[in-house]
């Protein structure tokens, strides 16, 4: 019931007429229990007398053993008609051929020109680039306006000066012709293809970082990017005076010795150096003359 508002006569309860009482759930129970008690006795009776049990069919039919009434005999575990059939509609599925259509991808190119069925294409032609389009071509996408303050590839700085980072300080000389010093150098180099020559950087590592030591050859890469921006990464073999060969150095420490890298001969084009992790800078020869 609800609260009465204030100010209001007090409200009077006028109790309803009793409800009358129906038999209790005792009795309800035991009638119930003794109706299901006759039930169950009596159709268990009449379905005793209906069907016959084991002995009782067996005598109607006859038969101590596996027969039926119609005198067939019935198929045991071990008779013919429980027997699979050999299944001879299941064959062999010759209609899958071996997989003889997948041929190897010859008309993926290797990076030294070879075409399909191991043919060569077209070397370049003498002091001409290869094009962006070649398999394997890697192209040089570097943004002007990340080099406001020069290094980039419409403003690259000089060879000869000292470039820097958190932990290295580079000196990087102008690159020159160095094939038949590097053909020289070890019988077992390849002459490089077609159209190419062997260029060398050189240039001075200094360790200016935290670390016990630094290694030079890791943390400089040197590339050359040609007029149609594609990057020649290709290194040249063993090489005099390798930075690879030189030592690591401890902080303070400079390491001396160049990269090789094939180059076309006679492209006009950037080098572009990377310093550990750093954004990569470009240099030209005729840079701020």
């Amino acid at each position: 019931m609800s609260f009465t508002p204030p100010g209001s006569p007090p409200q009077v309860h006028v109790p309803g007429p009793l409800p009358s009482r129906g038999p209790s759930a005792v009795t309800v129970g035991v009638v119930a229990a003794v109706v299901g008690l006759a039930l169950g006795v009596t159709g268990g009776t009449a379905l005793g007398r209906t069907v016959p049990g084991p002995d009782t069919a067996q005598a109607e039919t006859g038969d101590t053993g596996g027969g039926t009434t119609d005198g067939s005999e019935l198929a045991g575990p071990d008779s013919p008609e429980e027997q699979p059939a050999p299944d001879d509609a299941v064959t062999t599925d010759d209609s899958v051929a071996t997989d003889d259509s997948v041929a190897t991808d010859d008309s993926v190119a290797t990076d030294r020109g070879a075409g399909p069925s191991g043919s060569t294409t077209a070397a370049p032609e003498e002091g001409s680039s290869r094009a962006p389009s070649e398999p394997g071509v890697v192209v040089d996408h570097a943004d002007p306006a990340d080099y406001p303050d020069g290094g980039g590839p419409t403003n690259p700085w000089p060879f000869g000066d000292t470039y820097w980072t958190d932990r290295w300080e580079v000196t990087v000389e102008p690159p020159h012709d160095a094939t038949a010093a590097v053909l020289a150098h070890d019988a077992s180099n390849a002459a490089p293809r077609h159209g190419d020559e062997f260029w060398v950087v050189p240039l001075e590592a200094t360790y200016t970082g935290t670390l016990p030591t630094g290694t030079a050859w890791r943390q400089v890469k040197v590339a050359f990017v040609d007029g149609s921006g594609v990057v020649h990464t290709t290194p040249c073999g063993a090489v005099p005076d390798d930075l690879a060969a030189a030592p690591d150095v401890a902080s303070g420490e400079t390491a001396h010795g160049v990269v090789c890298v094939a180059v076309p001969a006679g492209a006009e084009g950037l080098w572009k150096v990377t310093l550990g992790t750093s954004a990569p800078m470009y240099l030209a020869p005729e840079a701020g003359r």
